[in-house]
């Protein structure tokens, strides 16, 4: 597992101390990662790193895999486009499914 100061030749200390302050802001506080996928894929890839840099500047970070039928997925989709500015529309029986 990378440690954060192996990461000072490329990002440099000041970066990392900069982290450091940032995460006193988060103290108390809970970061809830969720996606589909425990590997592959880059969120997974990312997440399989990054959970364990937070928590060693202190913050509580975790990571979770929801898991959902085609119908679930193909909802969750559209709260995702919907969110990046996409016009979505979710009926109501595909938010009762994702309920």
């Amino acid at each position: 597992m990378n440690q954060l100061d192996d990461y000072i030749p490329i990002v440099g200390e000041a970066t990392l101390e900069e982290l450091a302050l940032l995460a006193t802001r988060l103290r108390g506080k809970t970061i809830q990662n969720i996606n589909s996928t425990a590997v592959g894929g880059g969120v997974a890839e990312i997440l399989s790193r990054m959970i364990p840099l937070l928590n060693q500047l202190g913050v509580s970070a975790r990571w979770d895999v929801i898991k959902g039928d085609e119908k679930f997925f193909a909802t969750t989709k559209k709260f995702h486009n919907g969110l990046h500015g996409v016009h979505v529309e979710v009926a109501a029986d595909e938010y009762a499914h994702f309920l």
